[in-house]
């Protein structure tokens, strides 16, 4: 079964083959794509509450099996429909209702999602299953990101590229490692989308989609679906996400550096950390900005600590020596592999699993560890 086999049986049946990128308008407006990632937000908030409701009222003995799928059904029904919509004008600015090979479309990814609620339903009624209820319904949760997606890919243009990109673990599931390592994909070989619940990880997955040729609109809403948070009123526009990004990379690399080195170098970069936080949260405090202002550390001061005790890795601080190397680059809280370029004295240019290429910054940007033995 090839790539397309799987993208007609497992995720759309037949929808990415219709090229619905053809004489349409792509929605350019930062302010639209804003206020469409808002809405998506309330709606999947909204979504969470009637499905954890209608738990609550299954494991209470209010409502048979019966009567508890066929709530699920309308509510994942009717939310399945509203994220999809959402996508689909994200990225255009022609159409703003569904087609009937929509809905159809869209009804056999509800009738897959009803596969898994139902085995869910048996597990409450018989006290059975691994995973805690409250944490397993909340995968159910982010299933309404794929379809975000997926309503975004069908009006791409036409053999627009696609990358896989994994995302801030280094924990990845094999299909994610193979759908990164396979990119870039069109819209007529891209096997799924991620949290579509056809890899391992499910609905668990943390990687994205980027369409490089598009522009960075792209790397815009991915910022605010992972950042976006109702405790704000605004939107930030993309310059002020460029800027949060900006800080976000210098917080992490020199928090980074605080940890895995000593005394005054130590303390030098712990003062650089301080208040390149205190910019990135007086930023967001300033414009009321709906945008998270955690920076977890726990799990990249760890991935640090552990290869800075890594016989078989060294941390680096110049480009020399660099070209034709396998490089480990710990950045904004995330890890990843890649083969390194030198570029020049400060920065060098990583080719990462994904086939995208990375520059960075071997001073301010990112800690990078060098492969010994490649």
């Amino acid at each position: 079964m090839d790539l397309i086999d799987i993208l007609l049986e497992k995720f759309s049946k037949n929808m990415m083959l219709k090229n619905k990128g053809v004489a349409v308008s792509r929605n350019r407006s930062f302010e639209s794509k804003a206020e469409i990632i808002k809405s998506f937000h309330r709606d999947k908030k909204v979504y969470g509450r009637e499905l954890n409701k209608n738990l609550e009222r299954l494991r209470a003995g209010d409502v048979t099996k019966d009567e508890y799928l066929a709530l699920q059904r309308d509510s994942i029904t009717k939310h399945f429909r509203s994220a999809y919509l959402a996508g689909k004008q994200f990225s255009q600015e022609d159409e703003s209702t569904l087609k009937p090979d929509e809905i159809g479309s869209i009804g056999y990814q509800v009738g897959k999602e009803m596969a898994f609620m139902g085995k869910f339903a048996d597990d409450v009624i018989n006290k059975t299953g691994k995973m805690d209820y409250s944490r397993r319904m909340k995968m159910y949760e982010d299933g309404l990101i794929p379809l975000f997606a997926f309503g975004q890919m069908v009006y791409l243009p036409e053999g627009v590229k696609i990358f896989w990109v994994l995302g801030d673990t280094d924990k990845h599931c094999v299909d994610c490692l193979s759908l990164a390592s396979n990119s870039p994909y069109e819209k007529k070989t891209l096997p799924t989308v991620p949290k579509a619940g056809d890899s391992v990880c499910l609905s668990n997955c943390r990687c994205s989609l980027n369409f490089p040729d598009i522009g960075p609109n792209d790397d815009y809403v991915y910022y605010l679906m992972d950042k976006y948070t109702e405790r704000g009123e605004n939107i930030p526009e993309p310059m002020h996400v460029t800027n949060l990004q900006t800080l976000t990379v210098g917080y992490y690399f020199h928090r980074g550096m605080a940890h895995i080195t000593d005394g005054e170098l130590s303390d030098y970069h712990n003062e650089i950390a301080k208040s390149t936080k205190e910019e990135f949260l007086q930023i967001i405090s300033d414009n009321g900005f709906a945008i998270k202002t955690e920076l977890p550390l726990s799990q990249y001061l760890a991935e640090l600590e552990m290869f800075s005790k890594n016989e078989n890795f060294e941390i680096v601080t110049s480009t020399v020596g660099l070209e034709g190397k396998i490089v480990s680059v710990h950045r904004t809280g995330m890890q990843f592999y890649g083969l390194a370029e030198v570029v020049d004295a400060q920065t060098i240019r990583v080719k990462t699993l994904y086939n995208q290429t990375v520059t960075v910054n071997v001073v301010g940007g990112g800690i990078v560890f060098k492969d010994r033995t490649s």
